[in-house]
């Protein structure tokens, strides 16, 4: 017996010092994210754009974190951190940073320990949560302020198993309740986690044994039939469809789910095949990583039929060893059902695959692979448990020390937007998100010649985006060229397509036609049209939109109605905090009482 308590004590120690262990060296991997900025690219319109969340924690932004809207999808306890995250660091992106990565910290020891609880076999353990936090797929989730829905999500998915582990072994509708609370702040972090009571069959299988069929690890788990696991999960795969529905809702609201003229129902399998494999592929050899993979105008059909068997001889080879190693199919059939959401089956946004889908799905390969190197070193050493250790973990560490090395360096990409766009056009082909995205820093930065040449490169890879128009426009407002701007402004009003565009390009044409300093430009009826649109379709909630009309007013002379807009515009801009706006008013207040047209000083 005491030998016995002895031997536990040294396995609780071991335990105990694999997690600080792990924590470090995660902590270590990541700390240079602390130094790292804001990217360009979702960024913007999460963090340091968006006045709902710049502003804090108020009683107005946590109503308008749970209302329905974009960017993205229904996550509102995401934007609660991204809130809290501004309440207590302001936009200094290095904390926002941090945050993540000790998210990412927090979720690979809990996996860990989650393991261990379940299985009681620590080295297996150990090299599933290792290969989660050090994994360069796992970098993206990480190293991406606008991701903290995956390492949030993430964190609260694996305290849900914890919570369910509880509940398997003790039961009780108390303990149901915290798997209920959790698994609902997964899913108001990212609604991925929709596959979670999936997920929670597939361990019911294995490694916990609740299905009576299977064999168990642990003894003291009580076994029920298939129809009474299915039966308790029925709360949770409701909940599971109503957070579908909200993300889809605004997903459609955005204009953002691909139509099926765009992406035929073919394409879109034959891509979620490649799809599957290919993050197969980049899990065993992690090269060529990009912050965005362009959706292909066409998969060559050897490469989809290969993809298509590759899935299919996988899957084959775990039912075969179903009885023997159901290890193999739960990792499986992890893998798979997680990734279903963003396959691509329902084709959200232009990208054919991101890293980023896989932090979550991986954890099921990671295990069948711990579990099968397990075994295969027991076979190798039967009887010598020490030696069997040694080997265990000197087979992690080959595994580990690579991706630690690879990880540090695609890290490192994610420092300013610039190096992660230029790599992504190192390794993809026709990347016209990137080039879009290289062309805006570039502005920004006031390069404006090579803003230009990606922009024309972006064009030439999509001509149906506006956006280059609009950028182009813009560097002919610097330049002090407006009969650029309103050429390259009227070619975005024609090819636009996009509802949520169209206030945007409206406000740009009427500002231009009614404050231009040239005389030849200037269309006085034209810009109040365009004005009085961009104002209805904004609500009237807009203050730069009613600036544009009372400015669009006064160059048709109605000074009075131009003196009404312009305040009712200043009170908005005091409510958000808009000084340059307010001191633009102002100016222009002053010229409408002494009945004088606006010229905008920028040209």
């Amino acid at each position: 017996m005491a030998k016995r308590k002895k031997s536990g004590r040294a396995e609780r120690r071991r335990e105990i010092l694999l997690s600080v262990l792990l924590a470090l060296v995660t902590l270590g991997l990541y700390a240079q994210v602390s130094l790292f900025e804001f990217i360009n690219f979702d960024d913007r319109d999460y963090i340091y754009n968006n006045e709902n969340v710049l502003s804090g924690l108020t009683l107005q932004n946590i109503t308008w974190a749970f209302t329905l809207h974009g960017p993205g999808q229904w996550h509102p306890l995401t934007w609660l951190s991204h809130q809290l995250d501004c309440q207590l660091f302001g936009t200094d992106a290095g904390w926002h940073h941090t945050v993540n990565a000790l998210f990412h910290i927090a979720s690979a020891v809990l996996l860990f320990q989650l393991l261990v609880k379940i299985t009681s076999a620590v080295a297996p353990s150990f090299l599933v949560a290792a290969l989660f936090a050090w994994h360069p797929l796992s970098v993206e989730s990480v190293a991406w302020v606008s991701e903290r829905r995956d390492v949030l999500s993430t964190f609260f998915w694996i305290l849900t198993l914890h919570a369910y582990l509880s509940y398997a072994r003790h039961g009780g509708w108390r303990t149901y309740g915290w798997v209920v609370v959790l698994f609902a702040c997964g899913l108001m972090s990212k609604p991925m986690v929709v596959t979670l009571p999936c997920a929670l069959l597939l361990l019911d299988a294995w490694p916990l044994g609740r299905w009576k069929r299977c064999s168990q690890l642990d003894p003291t788990i009580p076994q029920q039939s298939l129809g009474e696991l299915v039966k308790e999960k029925i709360p949770l795969l409701a909940m599971s469809m109503v957070a579908s529905l909200l993300t889809f809702l605004i997903q459609v609201q955005e204009q953002a789910v691909g139509s099926l003229v765009d992406y035929p129902l073919t394409s879109r399998i034959g891509n979620a095949l490649v799809s599957y494999a290919g993050y197969l592929k980049k899990m065993v050899w992690p090269s060529d990583l990009a912050f965005y993979y362009p959706y292909p105008d066409s998969q060559p059909a050897a490469t989809i039929v290969i993809s298509g068997l590759v899935v299919l001889a996988i899957t084959a080879l775990c039912i075969w060893q179903i009885r023997r190693r159901p290890h193999l199919l739960v990792g499986w059939l992890w893998y798979l059902g997680t990734l279903v959401p963003v396959i691509g089956l329902m084709q959200v946004g232009g990208q054919a695959m991101a890293d980023r889908y896989t932090y979550l799905p991986l954890i099921g390969i990671h295990i069948a692979l711990a579990w099968s190197l397990h075994e295969l070193i027991h076979r190798l050493r039967p009887g010598n448990q020490r030696r069997q250790q040694m080997l265990q973990y000197f087979s992690a560490a080959v595994l580990l020390l690579p991706c630690i090395v690879v990880s540090y360096r695609q890290i490192g990409y994610w420092e300013v937007g610039i190096s992660l766009y230029q790599r992504a056009l190192e390794v993809t082909e026709d990347n016209s998100r990137a080039h879009g995205a290289l062309a805006g820093d570039y502005y920004l930065l006031g390069e404006y010649d090579k803003s230009l040449h990606h922009f024309q490169e972006t064009m030439r890879i999509d001509p149906t985006l506006i956006q280059p128009y609009m950028g182009m426009a813009n560097i002919a407002e610097q330049r002090k060229d407006p009969a650029t701007a309103l050429k390259f402004l009227r070619e975005a009003q024609r090819r636009n397509r996009h509802e949520l565009m169209e206030p945007i390009i409206a406000r740009k044409l009427a500002w231009l036609l009614a404050a231009a300093p040239q005389e030849q430009l200037r269309s006085g009826p034209e810009a109040l049209e365009l004005a009085m649109r961009s104002v209805e379709l904004t609500g009237g909630h807009d203050p730069y939109c009613l600036h544009t009309l009372a400015v669009a007013l006064a160059e048709t002379g109605d000074f009075d109605k131009a003196i009404t807009v312009a305040r009712n515009a200043a009170v908005l801009a005091r409510q958000g905090g808009q000084q340059e706006l307010i001191d633009q008013l102002n100016a222009s207040l002053r010229g409408y009482q002494q009945k004088q047209p606006f010229r905008d000083p920028n040209w």
